[in-house]
């Protein structure tokens, strides 16, 4: 073997000085290439084993059969849930992700991307699902449909129908204008009166307040102040129609609600006495134009209407005062802040201040006063009466001197003595009680406040503190001998 190997291996004798260009070298590699041509005696004696050796055309090397190559090479022989289907389409997926048959397909010339024929999502979802989805959407748009009729029928019987009342505002969130024209023509084919009785119910109220609202920009929603004002007193003062009303006030415009603001003049009497009513007329001096109006044949500018309104509740300040009612509407024309208002208010309560500081709501109108400039007018009226220490030591009166004390301290010093002066001379008798200690502490922090800030106190607060301490003294030493 040996001897076959050293011939079979050994090239024709040729030295590298031998070759005479290209030709030469060609013919020693082509004879080389010729003594590499194994013999079959060669072949047969270097004969690998049987499970090495290569099958037909050297196709298949004998493996075992679970890796052997089927037909064609088409599959490798896979467990049965891996194999390929018919033309090798889909793997064993579950139907619904299966490939159809014409997507399979491919022709031979092109190659062509599978078309996903994706099912619809009855096949995916429960089939209650969607149909649940596709009922909800048709019974919405049928009783949105529904709704519509009935509305163009008769709006007033579906506003005051308590179950439809809440659809209907539902609708009036997403209406266009000619929807919200239409309804409004339609209403106004109906009596007036139905209007205002629709505005007295707990539902049509809410259903009327959400209209004018959405409808406060069209021209057609002038008809509603214009029929409120026939009825106005009995409207403002009813516990529902009353917020239609001040819908109308806070998102109609000023020009609109004249007809409202006319009639409010007129009767505003009638409203600041009424439990509803001085809430809304509240509502009206809020939202009512200052602006003076100009008067063409004087050639001059005259009050507003919300001006005249606001003075003529301050000349009848004294009986509203003493209203449980009316006593809220003077608060509130003190607030708004009129310096004419309040010089009239002020005039006409001096001789009602005394009662009014011992009352709930009395004491709550002479603090507003007291934030005013006319606050001279409660000062000055206070250091002439003699129940300034019984004042002092009342339930709420204390909270009026307190306030008092305060403001006349920052804008009046003078006034400010005179009533101090005046509570230290009694100051023993209000300190000790349960009401009268609150003014007696504001007292004593004040002057405290006076020596740490470098003021000077004057002598008379010291020797009426001295006089007090002394008064203290003798008392206790009473109280230790009886004890004794």
């Amino acid at each position: 073997m040996s001897e076959r190997k050293s011939r079979l291996f050994q090239s024709p004798t040729m030295d590298q000085g031998s070759f005479h260009g290209f030709n030469d070298y060609a013919s020693y590699l082509t004879s080389l290439m010729q003594g590499l041509n194994l013999s079959n005696n060669y072949q047969e004696e270097y004969a690998l084993p049987n499970q090495y050796q290569l099958s037909n055309a050297a196709s298949n090397y004998t493996l075992p059969n679970q890796y052997q190559l089927s037909n064609a090479a088409s599959n490798y022989a896979l467990p049965s849930q891996y194999q390929l289907s018919n033309a090798a389409s889909n793997y064993g997926l579950p139907n619904q992700y299966q490939l159809s048959n014409a997507a399979s397909s491919s022709s031979s010339s092109e190659f062509e991307l599978p078309t996903w024929n994706i099912q619809s999502p009855a096949t995916l979802y429960p089939s209650t699902a969607g149909r649940i989805t596709d009922d909800f959407v048709i019974s919405n748009r049928i009783n949105r449909i529904t709704l519509l009729e009935d509305i163009c029928i008769d709006p007033y019987t579906v506003m005051l129908d308590q179950e439809r009342c809440s659809e209907f505002l539902k609708l009036l969130q997403n209406c266009n204008r000619t929807v919200l024209n239409h309804i409004l023509r339609k209403m106004a084919e109906f009596p007036d009166t139905l209007l205002i009785f629709t505005s007295c119910d707990s539902h049509g109220s809410r259903v009327l307040k959400k209209l004018i609202n959405a409808a406060r920009k069209l021209p057609s929603v002038s008809w509603f102040p214009r029929i409120f004002s026939e009825a106005v007193v009995y409207l403002m003062n009813h516990k529902q129609a009353r917020h239609v009303v001040q819908e109308c006030f806070v998102s109609l415009d000023t020009f609109l609600n004249e007809p409202l603001y006319e009639e409010v003049m007129k009767h505003w009497c009638e409203l600041a006495i009424n439990k509803y009513g001085c809430i809304s007329l509240q509502y009206c001096m809020d939202y009512m134009d200052s602006s003076p109006v100009l008067s063409y044949d004087r050639m001059t500018y005259e009050p507003s209407l919300k001006e005249r309104l606001l003075m003529d509740i301050s000349y009848k300040a004294a009986p509203l005062a003493l209203d449980i009612y009316g006593n809220y509407v003077l608060q509130h024309v003190l607030v708004m802040n009129y310096p004419k208002c309040n010089q009239v208010i002020s005039k006409e309560l001096r001789p009602l201040y005394e009662p009014l500081c011992i009352h709930q709501r009395g004491s709550f109108l002479v603090q507003k006063l007291c934030g005013t400039q006319f606050r001279t007018c409660v000062a000055e009226e206070l250091l002439k009466s003699n129940m300034l220490v019984k004042i002092a030591q009342n339930q709420y009166g204390n909270y009026v001197i307190q306030n008092l004390l305060k403001e006349m301290k920052e804008h009046d010093v003078l006034l400010y003595e005179k009533l101090y002066k005046k509570l230290l001379r009694d100051f023993p008798t209000f300190e000790g009680s349960l009401f009268g200690k609150n003014v007696a502490n504001l007292i004593k922090d004040e002057m405290r406040g006076d020596e740490a800030s470098g003021y000077a106190v004057q002598k008379w607060q010291k020797e009426v503190v001295r006089q007090q301490g002394a008064a203290k003294f003798v008392e206790k030493k009473k109280k230790k001998e009886f004890s004794c």
